[in-house]
């Protein structure tokens, strides 16, 4: 049997790896994640200095369990030419620490640096290639070790958005709200919880109307089966169904409001329960895209 969320060990760590939404299947992630915990560390090295000069200067990493790390995520078009590919490095504590993004002729368009203090991820600054920089994010923390704001700034250090977020005593997500740079509020959405699972989400505008929400729907092991999308007043603008084999993800359906698929996403695992690919077909069930995935560790 494959047991459900092996394969998020190498997402946990990471902590801001960006992938396919299977971790929201399950009953047991309905909130937001709590803050990664490692050693202090900052991925930030100057150009002169060597990776071994780099990891020395990294603090000394607790002893941990051997988990499984993403490494590689490889892209690509429907005809099996390369896309592009992604790589990510991690510090010996098991803490992403960088990520580069390259394409089919394996030329380096974007890399990602995440640096860490006091056991929380708080700062992502991204570059266009590994020069110009692109971006940052701050992150700040509840009590709790929660998520509680995450400032987009420019290359000029200027803000440009800060989301801001509340949750439950469970540490459910309960709200997040988008400002500008004036301090304007321009979105706010809210999450509704039922039996402890996620069943509605509410968008409003930033003057309180609400807008459009979404409603999630569960089978009795507790895992998300259909996803419906709606305008105000109720119109029903797409919806989405989850199909399982024992515990895992392995069918996700797009349609619009009149049952017309739309798009498919296929989800492939090992013997061990790790995702190893994704496929994502259009409405006619054609191959669009494809995503391979490399790990190493959890020995």
């Amino acid at each position: 049997m494959r047991k459900a969320g092996t394969w998020l060990l190498a997402a946990a760590v990471a902590g801001c790896v960006a992938g396919p939404r299977v971790a929201e299947q399950g009953p047991a992630d309905v909130g937001a994640e709590p803050a990664v915990t490692a050693a202090k560390v900052d991925a930030s090295a100057d150009a002169e200095e060597s990776p071994e000069a780099e990891e020395a200067a990294l603090s000394e990493p607790e002893q941990i369990e051997p988990v499984l790390r993403l490494m590689k995520e490889r892209r690509y078009f429907r005809d099996g030419t390369l896309d592009g590919y992604t790589e990510y490095h991690y510090h010996a504590s098991g803490l992403l620490i960088r990520e580069e993004r390259f394409g089919g002729d394996d030329e380096l368009l974007e890399s990602t640096e995440y640096h860490y203090d006091d056991f929380h991820l708080i700062e992502k600054r991204t570059y266009q290639d590994s020069v110009d920089l692109k971006s940052v994010h701050r992150y700040t923390y509840t009590p709790e070790g929660f998520v509680e704001s995450d400032g987009l700034f420019d290359a000029d250090d200027r803000m440009q958005i800060t989301s801001r977020y509340a949750y439950d005593p469970g540490g459910n997500k309960l709200r997040w709200e988008i400002y500008d740079s004036t301090g304007t509020l321009m979105a706010q959405t809210d999450y509704l919880y039922k039996d402890g699972l996620l069943v509605r989400i509410e968008i409003f505008t930033g003057g309180g109307f609400l807008s459009d929400y979404s409603a999630i729907e569960y089978n009795e092991q507790g895992f998300k089966i259909r996803e419906s999308y709606y305008t105000v007043p109720k119109k029903l603008t797409k919806y989405s169904m989850y199909e399982y084999t024992e515990d895992m993800l392995d069918i996700e359906s797009d349609f619009d409001a009149e049952g017309n698929l739309t798009g498919k996403t296929l989800y492939q695992y090992d013997e061990g329960g790790i995702l190893i690919n994704t496929i994502y077909l259009d409405g006619e069930e054609n191959v669009k895209e494809i995503v391979e995935r490399e790990y190493a560790g959890g020995e």
